[in-house]
């Protein structure tokens, strides 16, 4: 319980350790399950009884627990709810696999279902593990737009992207952004390699298709900037004017260069 209620809330936490937090509600419900189908009340009924109750159970706890966490500050998730009903189901094919009394075909069956089961319970991690990989292998690169995964590293506040062919300054793909009109507009690479030590600067490059001048705001911080309140003076700050064309944004990281 304390997987679903504490620990993965925190917005701080890598995405790797959120979709693995995740998957506590397929192991909280897929050992709650296997409780459930080893009471004796439920030892001579039909595993068509036995489905009907676990679905039952799953339909009452599974948005339960959803409404509960959202008195700790957590949002009320489908997909978590969905991931209550894999487990439960986990939990069922599990207890007819480890059935002797089954035939050979019934638990063949169930395994493969049980693998079946698994895969979309898996749905999520296993492409952020891909993507985690990328980021490292492609590092000093912390964004190449050349694969639509890189996409779910950025944050949008008010902006739409998407990624393109026309203006790319290496490979073939660019990323093109279009700020709404807001207060407050903003695009965040949240995940990338965090330790630039051993580089000297962080280069990008911008291409405005706008005949006026454009004030653009960098901001770069770490996590312990997020998780104190983020103030203006914890964090690298510049401004610049963005031209028609390219623009070609070189930032030292040498601490001593750095203009904030």
């Amino acid at each position: 319980m304390y997987f679903l209620f504490k620990v993965g809330g925190g917005q701080e936490q890598h995405r790797l350790i959120k979709d693995m937090w995740n998957l506590g509600h397929i192991i909280l419900f897929m050992l709650l399950s296997i409780i459930i189908l080893n009471m004796k009340p439920l030892y001579n009924k039909s595993l068509i009884f036995k489905f009907f109750i676990i679905t039952l159970v799953s339909l009452i706890l599974g948005p339960a627990t959803e409404a509960i966490q959202l008195l700790v500050r957590r949002e009320f998730s489908i997909h978590d709810i969905a991931n209550d009903f894999i487990g439960a189901y986990l939990g069922l094919l599990i207890y007819i696999i480890s059935n002797k009394t089954k035939t050979t075909t019934t638990r063949f069956g169930a395994g493969m279902l049980a693998l079946f089961l698994l895969s979309i319970g898996f749905r999520d991690i296993a492409p952020t593990i891909v993507d985690e990989i990328a980021i490292y292998d492609s590092f000093p690169v912390l964004a190449g737009f050349e694969s639509d995964a890189e996409i779910n590293r950025w944050e949008l506040v008010n902006v739409r992207t998407v990624r393109d062919e026309q203006h790319p300054i290496s490979g073939s793909h660019s990323l093109k952004a279009e700020y709404l009109p807001a207060t407050y507009s903003s695009l965040s690479l949240l995940h990338m390699k965090s330790d630039w030590r051993g580089h000297e600067q962080l280069l990008f490059s911008i291409y405005s298709v706008n005949q006026q001048n454009i004030p653009f705001e960098i901001k770069v911080h770490d996590q312990y900037h997020s998780r104190t309140g983020g103030g203006y003076g914890d964090r690298f700050n510049k401004s610049i004017i963005l031209k028609q064309g390219w623009n070609f944004i070189n930032i030292p990281l040498d601490p001593n260069r750095c203009i904030s």
